[in-house]
């Protein structure tokens, strides 16, 4: 019980001072007692004790579980807030504020509830804020979970919890123990993927379905491993993530309401001897094949010089041919140029000398023209053509001689 006053004191003849909100609880030497409420003040016997009564409130998402007593029994009524109620302890046995059940879209709760000699399960799905009644109390789900220690191990009871989650989720679960056909323990490591489809159904077929899964997992995974020899189990691992190795996990899944959306083969173990033999081989293999890798890429350097001088030599036999081409093209171009230089030059000249001879032509015309005219106009004038023509025809001359006159000094 928690009282303001951490004990009960008796009085004589005082007064004492109720405030607004508050209860006092006052009982005589018979065990008797009356809650008196304020505001108020009255005045304590010596017989009488006093008390000051708690009070217990509950918010809007919390509720009071509220325990009677009743000729000798308990009743239990729950309140859902906001509500208060003043702790009576000669009428309550106990008061205590719990916080409602918040659900997420994703999750939902198991509620069973008594009726009589009957008891009925319901499902309360999210979202959601759930109060139960006095006569209501959840499903506690306690399954298989992981070890925090080892991820791969699975701990019976290490995961309990009345919210049941609706959304897909995975485990991690190594399978020990699991021989080949020629007597090699190995450990096979595996993630699975499930998700609840149907609550009703897991609820009748399983009280851990993650036991369930991985006991089927197990059974699987054992029976693949125990038809192959180490080296054939190797070259099949892949078999390990193909949903059509797990025959019983999806039989066993679809009985107790489960869907196995896929297993990822994570890997496995082997023993040390063997582990460091195969890891000799490895780096056996690994070195083979840097080897292996060098001498290629050595390889691809000396083809890759040889190509490149080859199209060096390539690159300089065709620019050294047009070079010589561009040279050949030059002196044909000057050459052309000079003939057509030479064919414009004796065809100005040939058009220069058709000129001047087209030219002397018509001054000879012209001065025939103008000593025809002038003869016809002598002619007009009466003068005798014949004769004057006659008389302008002069003796040959036999001898020239030429005079130069002389500088004098």
């Amino acid at each position: 019980k928690l009282l303001l006053h951490s004990s009960k004191k008796t009085y004589s003849e005082m007064p004492l001072t109720i405030y607004e909100g508050e209860r006092y609880l006052i009982t005589n030497t018979r065990g008797v007692g009356h809650v008196v409420r304020g505001p108020t003040r009255i005045y304590i016997k010596p017989s009488e004790e006093f008390q000051r009564l708690a009070r217990r409130s509950a918010g809007p998402d919390q509720y009071l579980i509220i325990r009677f007593r009743e000729l000798g029994q308990i009743r239990i009524e729950h309140r859902h807030g906001p509500c208060s109620e003043f702790e009576n302890p000669l009428v309550h046995e106990s008061i205590t504020v719990k916080n409602a059940v918040k659900l997420n879209s994703n999750e939902m709760l198991v509620v069973y509830k008594q009726e009589q000699e009957f008891i009925q399960r319901r499902l309360v799905p999210g979202p959601a804020t759930f109060v139960p009644e006095s006569n209501e109390w959840f499903h506690e789900f306690e399954w298989h979970g992981q070890d925090q220690e080892n991820i791969g191990k699975l701990r019976p009871g290490g995961h309990q919890f009345t919210k049941l989650q609706m959304i897909p989720s995975q485990i991690y679960y190594d399978v020990t123990e699991v021989r080949t056909n020629d007597d090699i323990l190995i450990e096979i490591q595996l993630m699975l993927f499930y998700e609840i489809s149907d609550v009703d159904k897991m609820l009748n077929g399983s009280t851990d379905p993650i036991a369930d899964l991985i006991n089927a997992v197990a059974s699987d995974v054992i029976s693949f491993v125990s038809s192959l020899s180490y080296q054939d189990f190797l070259r099949q691992t892949e078999l390990l993530s193909d949903m059509k190795t797990y025959v019983q996990l999806e039989n066993r899944a679809g009985k107790i309401g489960c869907t196995i959306s896929n297993v990822v083969y994570r890997g496995y173990k082997a023993p040390a001897k063997l582990q460091q033999v195969q890891l000799n081989a490895i780096t056996s293999r690994t070195n083979l094949k840097i080897k292996n890798e060098l001498d290629n890429m050595s390889n691809e350097i000396t083809s890759f010089k040889l190509t490149k001088e080859m199209d060096r030599l390539d690159l300089k036999q065709q620019v050294d041919q047009l070079r010589s081409e561009m040279r050949h093209a030059i002196d044909h171009a000057a050459k052309e140029q000079e003939i057509t230089l030479n064919q414009m030059k004796h065809q100005a000249a040939i058009e220069v000398e058709d000129s001047l001879a087209a030219h002397k032509l018509e001054m000879k015309r012209s001065d025939k023209d103008l000593e025809i005219r002038f003869l016809k106009e002598l002619k007009s004038l009466g003068v005798d053509i014949n004769a004057y023509l006659k008389g302008q025809q002069e003796t040959p001359v036999a001898e020239e001689i030429q005079i130069h006159p002389t500088t004098m000094l």
